[in-house]
């Protein structure tokens, strides 16, 4: 049961599925409630279940709400009741079997599932307030195979996370041994740039993500995993950039349309420079903005125009042994790599004008205008247009392939240090 004071809460249920091709597939079912208002939805695979949203209130009839759905055409619901006079109770039935919510599953992590780092820390330019942002180097290993990444999170990150997990664990015991998130001092009153504040709050915040993921179910949550990079057959890893060039080409996805991963690596001319990156690797955030709804020519100029250092995070398949197979950087491109026509190269394209990646970047700029609006304004990331840029030919227009090598080198301590298990 879950008190009506508890306010939003998020339930998850995990529905695993093997195909008769023998491809396994765990679906995800979310549950939004805010038990105060009574507003509710309801989310399979992260997509919205159509009809979820409603309201379900203590003044709800007995007998409860249900909001229905289809996993791989198995019927399925999730029904919610109230129980007593102050609370819900929340039932999730697939193919008329009830389904264990992850939290009154017995616990798998008993024992240690990931060991987490705090390597550094990496500064970049908030290109609204010109503020410095101070990026912690998080490098996350699983215990039971050793496969290991490392990612670029910023305060704000771990504060997002800490809120996420506490409505997953609202009505479970367990949420009273969630270790505090690290307080956040006024700007006004402490440097946070200050070397000492920086080394203070990096201790702190290691301590509390290595507390938080040894704390039962909590490893297993699926805003968990995202937060650390490394997902069932998936990692997501980060590199620090300081000058132009990336040592790597981009190509546009080949599924018309796609605007949930607009921009794949095609070739890479320097794995030293671009460290852990593959042919394949999907671009997936841009100084911790994602690239979701963005064009991929907004990609490619939103990465021109920033200021160095640049942090791009990326999206990587991996195999069941945690290791994705190596490709050399200068063998063929790659057959994700068909639209060779759109590729772009670096230092193939380093002498047009600015123009074209200012249009370009509008469709970033219109994803990310609400930002403008949040309290933490100064946060988040904006066009820079005072850097040299290069034309980028249309997507939509035919035009020779552009090839050539890549150079650039990078700072960020991510880079610097042993390369991690299953990068190679």
């Amino acid at each position: 049961m879950v008190s009506v004071f508890e306010g939003q809460l998020t339930r998850t249920w995990l529905y695993p599925i093997e195909r008769p091709s023998g491809v396994k597939r765990t679906h995800v079912i979310n549950l939004y409630h805010d038990t105060i208002t009574g507003v509710r939805s309801v989310m399979l695979d992260f997509q919205e279940v159509s009809g979820s949203l409603g309201n379900s209130s203590l003044i709800m009839e007995s007998k409860g709400h249900r909001i229905f759905f289809t996993v791989e055409d198995l019927p399925g619901y999730i029904e919610i009741k109230k129980s007593g006079w102050t609370g819900f109770s929340y039932t999730c039935v697939i193919n008329t079997i009830v389904i264990n919510e992850i939290t009154q599953t017995v616990a798998t992590n008993q024992e240690e599932v990931f060991r987490t780092k705090i390597l550094a820390t990496t500064f970049t330019k908030d290109e609204f307030s010109e503020h410095s942002v101070a990026w912690y180097v998080l490098q996350v290993t699983k215990i039971h195979d050793g496969v290991t990444t490392a990612v670029h999170r910023r305060f704000r990150d771990f504060a997002e996370l800490n809120s996420q997990v506490k409505q997953n664990m609202k009505g479970h015991h367990l949420r009273w041994s969630l270790p505090p998130l690290p307080e956040k001092p006024l700007k006004a009153m402490t440097d946070h740039n200050d070397p000492a504040f920086i080394q203070d709050r990096s201790a702190k915040l290691e301590r509390f993500i290595s507390m938080l993921v040894s704390v039962p179910h909590v490893s297993e949550m699926i805003c968990v995993r995202a937060f650390l990079g490394l997902m069932d057959q998936v990692r997501e890893f980060s590199v620090a950039f300081t000058v132009q060039q990336l040592g790597m080409s981009l190509v546009p996805s080949t599924k018309p349309g796609d605007t949930s991963t607009p921009a794949i690596v095609g070739q890479v001319h320097k794995p030293d420079v671009c460290i852990g990156v593959m042919p394949g690797d999907t671009i997936s955030k841009i100084n911790g903005v994602a690239v979701t709804g963005c064009n991929f020519n907004g990609v490619v100029n939103r990465i021109r125009n920033l200021p160095r250092p640049l942090i791009i995070h990326f999206i990587q398949v991996i195999s069941s042994a945690g290791n994705k197979s190596p490709q050399k950087a200068d063998g063929p491109p790659s057959p994700l790599a068909s639209n060779a026509s759109q590729a772009f190269d670096w230092e193939a394209n380093e002498n047009t004008s600015n123009d074209q990646n200012n249009n370009n970047n509008n469709d970033f700029n219109n994803n990310n205008n609400d930002r403008k609006n949040s309290d933490d304004y100064s946060d988040h990331d904006n066009i820079n247009s005072s850097f040299m840029t290069e034309e980028i030919p249309d997507q939509n227009t035919s035009q020779p392939t552009i090839s050539s090598n890549t150079e650039s080198t990078t700072s960020s301590p991510v880079n610097k240090m042993p390369q991690p298990l299953g990068w190679d």
